[in-house]
Parts: structure tokens; C-alpha cells; sequence
């Protein structure tokens, strides 16, 4: 298991605000399982959120967030859960 650091809101409205078709659907209050399929449209958006210049922690918090990805990518067995509250 890894997990990335609580972000309060940030992660949930960069979801919201981002325009972007699967990052929109995220819902702060459930939780959404994303497997190996999801990856690379969760890893595209991730990317292009994050090329929207935000501030430095929330690109840090992109980052460890890609990573995930990539690492969820290269194993098949693995999920991320997009725990809401």
C-alpha cells in the first residue's frame, strides 16, 4: 500500500476545476477505483494539470500522484482509490 499526503481540497478542486473528462467525475465525497486501464487517460490529465503552472506544492503533490500512477501502471494487480470523505 502507499498513499500520497492528506491535501485537504486541493486535490478535489483541481478534480473539479480542471475540465478534464476523467479528473471532472472525481467526487470529493466517494471514492473512485481507477485499475491499470485508467491509468493512462489518469496520468495524461495529471500531467496536463499540472502543466498549468499551479503552485509548488500542489505540483508536488501532482507528482507523487503520477508516480503512483505509473507504478499502478506497470503492475496489473494494483489500484488507486481516490478516497473522498
Amino acid at each position: 500500500m502507499a498513499t500520497v499526503g492528506r491535501s485537504g481540497e486541493t486535490f478535489a478542486d483541481l478534480c473539479a476545476r480542471s475540465g478534464l473528462p476523467m479528473l471532472s467525475r472525481v467526487d470529493p465525497c466517494r471514492t473512485r477505483i481507477l485499475t491499470v486501464q485508467d491509468m493512462p487517460q489518469f496520468i495524461s490529465e495529471l500531467e496536463a494539470t499540472r502543466a498549468q503552472g499551479e503552485d509548488p506544492g500542489t505540483v508536488g503533490l501532482l507528482n507523487d500522484l503520477i508516480a503512483l500512477a505509473h507504478r499502478c501502471a506497470s503492475q496489473p494487480d494494483l489500484e488507486i482509490h481516490l478516497d473522498g470523505d
